[in-house]
């Protein structure tokens, strides 16, 4: 059992020692917590010791909160500290392949669709700490301290989707005869067991939600808020169902305008999806509530080509899906729920009023983008349920609207 407790330094701002004693063996941590996107964050810096001293924590702490003031990344100022001042008690080098050359390799090779969260994390969690030892060096205890240090930074699932990552790089550097043998990995990951979620918000929690979002105010210099347009995007998928990354990726080129037919003499819009998770491309005809979303969303960005440009430029999106998930987090930490809750949890409770709507399992699914389970149904069946998507989300779209108090377009 762990007993563990915090010491406040006065005269650096958000820095604390963190005194713990595991199993009769202490241990002094200097942890440093600022705040980001309204949210408070908490970063390890490194434990006392010759290696961190109190003169270089005051210099790494006054590095850090400038990196936070000017929009820079603290994180990668640490992981930069500890690769400047990590010890080098490492076998000689022999000129083999490092766990930068594997990843390199497995950010070309490997067949996954999205790299881009892969290299955010290899940067982060991997790379700035043993990104130049050669691959071959790599011993189990090494990977234990690596993504033990993401759990103590309270980031337990994303130690484990490291730990993942990390076996898919070395079993591609392997393939590609980079190595010659994978390294020893620890036997269980020290994130532990994740739970699936099962959340799903109730009609007064939808009410809640769908208020705050027309009526919270922008961020603004103290960071209480979050932007029109994150709002409208939380919105969006609420009114559609779809993953927060399609959403965050999306450009108005893929937003096609119908005619009105004789049944639907409003405006209509159909979404199409290039590039899903599933591999699958996918189209989404639009409820008239999504529709007036967009609307909005076009008077703040419709200047560029994408919904959710990067901040400050018309540029592509730059984690505009995290920028999502941290709006999420400061939008319920304002609101004030019991519970809270993630973008793919409003995905979920989309899901969950299909059924109670009497959508069938079929469309529903096809709603979501789910990947087919019947893979002799999926092969044969190439039906696209465009129709029975709108017709379903526009039932769901008129549920919403009679929860929260809202008139239909």
């Amino acid at each position: 059992m762990t007993e563990r407790k915090d010491y406040s330094i006065d005269d650096l701002r958000g820095l604390s020692l963190r005194v713990s004693l595991n199993r009769g063996t202490p241990r002094k941590t200097f942890r440093w917590s600022w705040f980001r996107d309204g949210k408070r964050s908490i970063l390890t810096l490194g434990d006392v010791g010759p290696l961190l001293t109190i003169e270089r924590v005051r210099s790494l702490h006054a590095q850090c909160a400038e990196a936070a003031r000017t929009g820079g990344d603290p994180e990668k100022v640490v992981a930069d500290f500890w690769k400047d001042n990590s010890p080098r008690t490492l076998p000689a080098p022999t000129g083999g392949p490092t766990v930068a050359d594997c990843a390199e390799a497995y950010l070309k090779f490997s067949d996954r669709k999205h790299k881009e969260p892969a290299r955010r994390m290899l940067d982060v969690d991997v790379l700035p700490f043993i990104g130049d030892r050669e691959a071959a060096t790599i011993k189990r205890a090494d990977l234990v301290n690596l993504f033990q240090r993401v759990v103590d930074r309270g980031s337990p699932t994303m130690a484990n989707r490291v730990h993942e990552l990390l076996k898919a790089v070395f079993a591609v550097a392997a393939d590609r005869e980079i190595i010659d043998a994978l390294p020893l990995f620890p036997k269980r990951k020290l994130g532990g067991k994740e739970e699936p979620r099962t959340r799903v918000l109730s009609d007064e929690e939808l009410r809640r939600v769908w208020t705050g979002l027309e009526t919270l105010p922008y961020e603004g210099s103290r960071g209480n808020g979050i932007s029109p347009a994150l709002a409208l995007a939380l919105q969006f998928i609420l009114l559609t169902g779809q993953r927060r990354g399609e959403v965050a990726v999306a450009k108005w080129s893929d937003i096609e305008r119908l005619p009105p037919t004789k049944d639907c003499r409003h405006a209509r819009r159909l979404w199409r999806l290039p590039d899903t998770k599933n591999g699958r491309d996918h189209m989404v005809l639009l409820p008239r509530r999504a529709v007036s979303v967009l609307a909005r969303l076009r008077r703040i960005n419709g200047r560029s080509e994408f919904l959710l440009p990067a901040r400050g430029s018309g540029a592509a999106p730059a984690d505009r899906e995290r920028s999502i998930t941290r709006a999420c987090r400061t939008f319920n930490d304002r609101l004030g729920l019991a519970q809270h809750f993630t973008p793919h949890d409003l995905r979920r409770t989309v899901r969950t009023n299909l059924s109670r709507l009497g959508v069938s399992q079929e469309v529903a699914e096809r709603v979501l983008n789910h990947a087919q389970e019947n893979l002799m149904l999926a092969t044969y069946n190439q039906h696209r349920y465009t129709d029975e998507i709108g017709e379903a989300l526009e039932k769901w779209s008129v549920l919403l609207c009679s929860i929260v108090g809202g008139e239909q377009p």
